[in-house]
């Protein structure tokens, strides 16, 4: 990238000292070589234009599967106070609708934040095929112990509070609920989609001969 291509090129990011997010001015920017692509990320120094705080920020690549293109993912900041990351291993419609969550959460739109959370959901119910209303897929997801008790008591919790975002006349979502709601969120998708695959790809590693995996006698 060009000097003056970096400098005309921004990016939207939250700047913790503004509270808001910002599209930020690049000021330089760089991707390590790798060889495994899922593992290819690039880093952004920028600037806020309002405070013109220096802030960095992280995107991974993001492959369409299904058409084979790729871009990179939604900036996040990784300093100062960094932000957690949507893992890459989440599918990429409930990707997309947790990370408009946390920028609606970051725009101080509560309400639009639980709002997104709830399609966030929706979208863990659409990748595994579940049918009828939400409540009725999440009870399928329970049945077929794709989730435990626990993740659905979660996820029912998240459902009822995020239709009171899109209701009218509905009391307002607080900052403290809002947050609690991306919590709860994040711990779902972080449990169906990065840790039960770890923990199919450890069943797996580990489903040889005990005798294979002992180190022999003296």
């Amino acid at each position: 990238m060009s000097a003056d291509q970096t400098k005309a090129s921004g990016l939207l990011i939250h700047c913790p000292s503004c509270q808001a997010t910002v599209f930020a001015r690049v000021v330089a920017e760089h991707a390590p070589p790798v060889d495994d692509p899922d593992l290819h990320y690039k880093v952004s120094l920028v600037e806020c234009p309002s405070c013109n705080q220096p802030l960095a920020a992280r995107q991974a690549l993001d492959i369409d599967p299904e058409t084979g293109e790729y871009d990179f993912t939604a900036a996040r900041r990784v300093w100062p106070d960094p932000e957690r990351e949507v893992s890459p291993s989440v599918p990429r419609p409930v990707r997309s609708a947790l990370e408009e969550a946390k920028l609606s959460y970051s725009a101080r739109a509560y309400s639009a934040s639980a709002a997104m959370v709830r399609k966030t959901v929706e979208e863990v119910c659409r990748h595994f095929g579940a049918k009828g209303n939400l409540a009725q897929q999440l009870i399928k997801l329970r049945n077929e112990e794709i989730i435990d008790k626990k993740i659905f008591d979660w996820a029912d919790a998240l459902r009822q509070r995020g239709n009171l975002g899109v209701h009218a006349g509905d009391e307002p979502t607080t900052q403290q609920d809002a947050q609690d709601l991306l919590d709860f969120a994040e711990a779902i998708c972080e449990y169906v989609f990065v840790l039960a695959k770890k923990f199919e790809r450890f069943k797996q590693r580990t489903s040889g001969p005990l005798r294979s995996r002992q180190k022999p006698s003296p």
